[in-house]
């Protein structure tokens, strides 16, 4: 039960008695505040992350449990964090450095770098500016080199590399990350030159570097350090990674790598390439041959209604996916999209992606059965799965993206596809031309599958009108012809 109480003379808003409500695993508690304040935002407005009063009465008291993320949640009110935030969103700020605002934190309220990391990212999601957001400061693995992993949501923490499986002590001062292996019987070993460049810390733009497999034994085993006082800066990844990763074709050249469109739906491009398709027996090699852009999430639901007018989903939020959508309708919205002048007049045309095109963005260059590796129990950093939760559907891109940026592609809606699902036919790398057979594909794990049937490779087919509260989509676009 909520009572209502008067704050001023215009502003009524709801007062929770109990606490929040307590799930049994921290993840899962801090990812039921961030939806309490996602849906707080969007009910009172920009108010609620600007005064630290409305917020704390919208809250209630929180439990002894959270009551060190909440407090680091109204520090970053009282830092003007949140004012900064929705400035860069008014000003239509094309990429967002968190780093500044974590520092910030850090050092003028003395919140710990993982809350400080937390807040910050939440009041970003919650404001509507996330899809906009770097990273300068990420993880490297000090025995294989692998990266992608954002330093500032584990430290403290002893951590498992997702490639080699190395165990890795990530300790602070405040000032500096420390990454340092765990590997036992294992003697020290003397950094190269190259290693000893990574010891100051490791930078990287949104678009995940693959991991380097080409770095001798010698160099690896090594702590490296991240001065968190260094002044925000993206710097280009140095030419020894530069050949892993994902080559662009040529004729790429002329186009952005990441855009927006006109509803706001972000874009990435993903290049040509060969890949292994499929897993145990059925696995073969496909060729991607054209470059193509893919929805970095999945079609919302507030995206939806803007192109059709309507929403069908069950689980109701602008920012969640949509769901209980047909093949038919997906389809639809695709082409809708495409015809609206802002998109035309640019020579943009959606469309659904081919289930090879599907499973070569959701690998992102890993051939094992999920982006990050063969673990499950690592499953849910990067997805929302039955395993886990098996409670609805979650607001888009809460979750690890996968090395080439991509949200939400092993869980919170399956995804359908543009082919015809065909189960013994050999699977191309080009969408296949509509037939008379009624199934069609849909692809990757979602809310209420189980986390083996989120696999890069898991493939399933049912009736193009059917509908279910699990199956969503998101949009692919050739590149626009010159």
């Amino acid at each position: 039960m909520e009572d209502r109480f008067e704050l001023g003379k215009f502003l009524s808003i709801p007062f929770r008695r109990k606490p929040l409500d307590m799930t049994p695993t921290p993840p899962e508690i801090l990812d039921s505040l961030r939806g309490e304040i996602i849906e707080g935002v969007q009910e009172i407005g920009p108010s609620i992350s600007r005064e630290s009063s409305v917020f704390e009465s919208f809250l209630g008291p929180p439990s002894e449990q959270l009551k060190e993320v909440v407090d680091a949640l109204v520090a970053a009110i009282h830092q003007g964090v949140t004012s900064g935030l929705w400035q860069a969103k008014q000003d239509a700020v094309e990429r967002i450095s968190l780093d500044g605002y974590i520092r910030q934190l850090c050092n003028n309220s003395g919140v710990k770098p993982e809350l400080a990391s937390w807040a910050v990212e939440t009041w970003a999601i919650a404001i509507g500016v996330s899809e906009r957001v770097r990273y300068d400061i990420d993880f490297r693995c000090p025995s294989c080199d692998a990266c992608g992993v954002s330093l500032k949501k584990i430290a403290g923490r002893v951590i498992k590399c997702p490639k080699c499986k190395s165990k890795i002590q990530v300790s602070n001062d405040g000032k500096q990350l420390t990454l340092v292996p765990q590997k036992h019987g294992t003697s020290e070993k003397q950094p190269s030159k190259a290693a000893e460049r990574d010891q100051i810390g490791n930078t990287a733009r949104t678009e995940n570097v693959g991991p380097d497999q080409n770095r001798p034994a010698s160099e690896r085993a090594i702590p490296k350090v991240v001065d968190l006082n260094r002044s925000s800066r993206v710097i280009e990844s140095n030419p020894e990674n530069k050949e892993n990763e994902p080559a662009l074709d040529p004729r790429t050249n002329s186009f952005p790598s990441i855009f927006n469109n006109s509803i706001g739906m972000t874009l990435k491009l993903v290049p040509s390439g060969k890949f292994l398709m499929g897993d145990l027996a059925v696995k073969q090699e496909v060729n991607i041959n054209q470059p193509f852009y893919l929805g970095i999430f999945q079609v919302t639901q507030q995206e939806y209604q803007r192109v059709t007018g309507c929403n069908p989903s069950h689980f109701r939020s602008p920012r969640k996916p949509v769901e209980w959508v047909s093949w038919q309708d997906a389809v639809l919205f695709c082409e809708m999209l495409s015809t609206l002048p802002s998109e035309k007049s640019k020579g943009r045309n959606y469309r659904l992606p081919s289930e090879a095109e599907w499973e070569y963005a959701c690998r992102a260059g890993s051939s094992s059965n999920y982006c990050f590796g063969d673990d499950g129990s690592c499953l849910c950093d990067f997805a929302w799965f039955g395993d886990r939760l098996g409670k609805g559907t979650k607001y888009v891109g809460q979750k690890s993206p996968n090395a080439w940026g991509l949200y939400d592609m092993h869980g919170n809606v399956a995804e359908w596809c543009a082919d015809v699902y065909l189960r013994q036919a050999k699977l191309t790398s080009q969408t296949l031309k509509t037939k008379e057979e009624d199934e069609r594909v849909y692809r990757g794990g979602s809310w209420f599958t189980r986390a083996k049937d989120c696999r890069s490779a898991i493939r399933h087919g049912v009736a193009k009108s059917y509908k279910d509260s699990y199956i969503g989509f998101r949009v692919a676009m050739d590149l626009p012809e010159r």
